[in-house]
């Protein structure tokens, strides 16, 4: 009697821990995917990276996919010579690697005059974001700060410039599935980084003097 107690106990025993085991152990189909959705936001890197792709009219923005929206501005240096460059407002980019569809979607809809608890002047970025894989992803964000070592040859700024991590909060509509983004930068930064990494997505509220005379 005792001996078949044991049995039963010891079977019990080892069916929780192969079920435990199972589910505690990554699966290959869930690495495969996640590799696969790495890939394709790594793609798209040289999409916000090149001038190429870059269209200054939101209505075409809006209408086409893998394409940077911007604005040309009028910089000052700090020797007093300018420079007109592309700021970028939004990105609207897609990739699929084997069955993974990444689609993202973010815009500068306002920029509004804030503070920081300190008092130091801010920005506030409200950014229209939109994600196919999930409407509340888990972004970084990080306010770029002028790095006079930085060549400046198309766009307001790059990675090359200082990065300053900076909070940001999200609210998500259910009626336009719409998430928006509250970004809160420096009021002398050129411009702010959203990371869905390892994707680095361009924003800038950097006025200037536009010029419309660019196509």
């Amino acid at each position: 009697m005792w001996s078949l107690a044991f049995g039963v106990v010891s079977v019990i025993i080892v069916a929780w821990a192969v079920l435990y085991a199972s589910l505690h152990t990554p699966s290959v189909y869930t690495i495969d995917v996640a590799e696969r959705l790495y890939k394709a936001k790594w793609e798209l890197e040289d999409v916000v990276q090149t001038p190429d792709t870059v269209v200054f009219n939101f209505t075409l923005f809006k209408n086409r996919v893998n394409v940077v929206w911007a604005e040309w501005v009028n910089f000052t240096l700090p020797n007093g010579s300018s420079l007109t460059l592309a700021a970028p407002r939004g990105a609207r980019l897609s990739s699929l690697v084997k069955n993974v569809l990444y689609q993202v979607e973010a815009y500068v809809e306002k920029c509004i005059p804030g503070a920081f608890p300190s008092g130091e002047p801010a920005t506030i970025y409200v950014v229209k974001f939109r994600h196919s894989i999930d409407p509340l992803a888990w972004v970084e964000t990080y306010a770029v700060l002028y790095n006079n070592e930085t060549i400046r040859r198309y766009f307001l700024f790059t990675k090359g410039d200082h990065l300053l991590k900076v909070e940001r909060f999200m609210v998500y509509n259910t009626t336009s599935k719409t998430t928006t983004i509250y970004i809160i930068a420096p009021r002398d930064a050129l411009g702010v980084y959203l990371v869905d990494y390892p994707l680095w997505i361009p924003l800038s509220c950097y006025e200037g003097v536009k010029h419309s005379s660019h196509s």
